[in-house]
């Protein structure tokens, strides 16, 4: 790196805000996609009557983000001298991680400026004077803001941000910030599902056009009339995605059934994960990362199922949104795609109807499995339609009296059916399971 000269006859510390106002150097915004470059300018307004001799400045980066590669000087700057380059003019281009960073000091760029040392030319007042560019290599998805500084190296102290007026007097200037954005290069993120008979799936992610990923939440939603959530456990990915190549430092798995939400949640299951709380340990771009692997029940007829992520599960406080989160916390949306659930046709088992718990015999058990069921928050139900007793479509206790009527006191048996045979009659009960009946 060279040594940085600054030339200046006087230097006036405490420069007032009102002159300041006058002097508005601004930092323009540029984007790309990751692994490209990108290069921004140092526009400079003189709002002022003041001719100016020179100037120095640093321009500072978000590290985590992006890298300077390059830096020249702008087109005002080029032919300030008469046509010409100024008299002394120095660049200072300092990569992250450079040798040469001491305490208190950062990456970035810097330049100092000195118009003519014999003041036969100077920069009259006026806007958009192109002073300075820089060009830098984005290196992870999102938007970091790059600002004017005094913390780039320059020779034995970093270099300030000042303008000189003609005559030698140093003034501060309004620093307006710009940023640097970078996208996905290539296809973006995209969230989808595999592709697996029966009442499976499993989460998927593609990167690999995009940045290094620290953590991620994600909301799965499904067709309540089809399928309703059982469990869901980490996928592949996730069981290995720490340092050590174990869990992650964080993981929360929640299941919510159908019926169990208000207003517009809606069930299903989500998934929060951060790998590293410390940082340091991302998950690199690439495809077929297996987040969460999820299984389901059917509660409906025979049909595809749409299952798809969503953000309106319940977590906590807030609905659970689905984004991802990338290295230096930043986040970024992915693409979603629906996956399908395959439910099979419903057969239900034959029964013996007044058998209520299925162990091929009528008698004072029945009754109580019945009773349990309805009143003392017993066991569910093994076959809906065999405590159906009355066969009124419905289960309460009347059935369990008519149960108790034709054993212990003569009353009519149980309609049909009496032995191992499917319902007569359609209503809205099923039996998905009858021990005592093949």
């Amino acid at each position: 790196m060279h040594r940085l000269v600054l030339i200046a006859t006087c230097v006036l510390l405490g420069s007032s805000w009102a002159a300041a106002q006058d002097h508005v150097l601004t930092v323009t915004d540029a984007s790309g996609t990751v692994g490209s470059s990108a290069t921004i300018l140092v526009e400079y307004d003189n709002n002022s009557t003041d001719n100016m001799a020179g100037w120095s400045l640093g321009v500072c980066h978000d590290e985590s983000m992006v890298d300077v590669s390059s830096a020249a000087h702008g087109s005002t700057t080029l032919t300030i001298s008469g046509g010409n380059p100024p008299d002394f003019n120095q660049i200072n281009v300092i990569p992250n991680g450079s040798p040469g960073i001491g305490p208190g000091e950062t990456a970035g760029a810097n330049q100092a400026v000195v118009i003519s040392f014999l003041g036969s030319f100077t920069l009259a007042p006026g806007t958009d004077f192109e002073i300075f560019e820089v060009t830098y290599t984005l290196d992870q998805v999102g938007t970091s803001v790059v600002q004017l500084c005094g913390t780039t190296p320059g020779g034995a102290f970093p270099v300030e941000t000042s303008m000189t007026v003609a005559g030698g007097t140093s003034i501060g200037a309004t620093q307006i910030d710009g940023s640097l954005t970078a996208s996905a290069a290539g296809a973006p993120y995209v969230l989808s599902f595999s592709d697996e008979v029966g009442l499976t799936a499993t989460c998927l992610l593609d990167s690999s056009g995009g940045g290094d990923i620290a953590g991620w939440s994600i909301g799965i939603c499904h067709d309540e009339s089809l399928v309703n959530p059982l469990s869901a456990t980490s996928g592949s990915t996730t069981m290995t995605s720490s340092a050590s190549g174990g869990a992650p430092d964080f993981e929360q798995i929640n299941v919510i059934p159908n019926g169990t939400t208000t207003g517009t949640e809606t069930p299903g299951f989500n998934h929060a994960v951060v790998i590293s709380l410390l940082g340091g340990v991302t998950l690199s771009p690439g495809a077929g990362y297996e987040l969460l692997d999820l299984v389901y029940e059917e509660v409906g007829p025979a049909g595809t199922a749409t299952i798809e992520y969503c953000n309106t599960t319940p977590g906590g406080a807030f609905p659970v949104d689905t984004i991802l989160s990338l290295a230096g916390g930043s986040a970024v949306a992915a693409d979603w795609e629906d996956g399908e659930i395959e439910t099979a046709v419903f057969v239900p088992a034959t029964f013996i109807r007044g058998d209520c718990n299925a162990d091929g015999v009528l008698d004072l058990s029945d009754i109580v499995e019945s009773l349990e069921y309805l009143f003392t928050g017993g066991a569910a139900l093994p076959c809906d339609d065999a405590c159906d007793v009355n066969d009124d479509g419905q289960i309460d206790v009347a059935d369990a009296i008519h149960n108790a009527d034709g054993q212990f006191f003569g009353g009519p048996p149980p309609p049909a059916p009496s032995t191992c045979g499917d319902d007569p009659t359609a209503d809205a009960l099923d039996c998905a399971d009858f021990a005592a009946c093949p």
